[in-house]
């Protein structure tokens, strides 16, 4: 399948989180701001698109992974948008997991009550499109991802935004160290 054949296919099954049955099979995704909605600074293309991704499994990675609140530490897209949203909602950064590991507080989640706040914003503001492909999907996100060059996607393109994010996700890491368990 080509790059362009696969942007129809995600602009074509574009919906509110939770308006889809996704396939346990692998393809692309790609995340949208929704009409009328915003990410602060962070100027957005006219079709909406943020962030586009690829997995083995979309249902799994989709719908588990971005939109639960217990994912923060396994989506880089939640950590994202958590650390660009860290003031408005007051968040509290954590370690994922209670293990000495360095992966731990740089793959930080948030408290409970800021994870909730996370997934209630992304689920109110954010639409999702996805395109099943079962080979070379991998080859034709990082094609894409040149091209597009979604603005939450900070590997793959030359994305403007990519050292403020880095900055702000940092900050979500430093305070995740300083709260993890002596």
């Amino acid at each position: 399948m080509d790059m362009e054949k696969v942007i129809e296919e995600l602009k074509r099954t574009r919906g509110p989180i939770g308006s889809h049955s996704f396939p346990k099979r692998s393809g692309i995704y790609a995340l949208f701001l929704k009409k009328g909605s915003d990410l602060k600074e962070y100027s957005v293309t006219g079709d909406g698109l943020i962030y586009i991704g690829s997995t083995d499994n979309l249902s799994e990675r989709a719908q588990e992974n971005h939109f639960n609140s217990d994912s923060t530490g396994f989506s880089t897209i939640r950590r994202t948008l958590g650390a660009i949203m860290k003031e408005d909602f007051d968040l509290k950064t954590i370690p994922r997991s209670p293990g000495p590991s360095e992966t731990n507080y740089k793959n930080y989640k948030f408290i409970a009550v800021g994870e909730k706040l996370l997934t209630d914003w992304m689920r109110n503001n954010l639409e999702i499109g996805y395109c099943p492909i079962f080979e070379d999907y991998e080859k034709i996100e990082k094609k894409m991802l040149k091209f597009l060059c979604p603005i939450l996607n900070l590997k793959g393109c030359d994305n403007p935004y990519k050292k403020q994010i880095m900055a702000l996700r940092k900050i979500c890491s430093e305070e995740a160290k300083r709260n993890r368990a002596v």
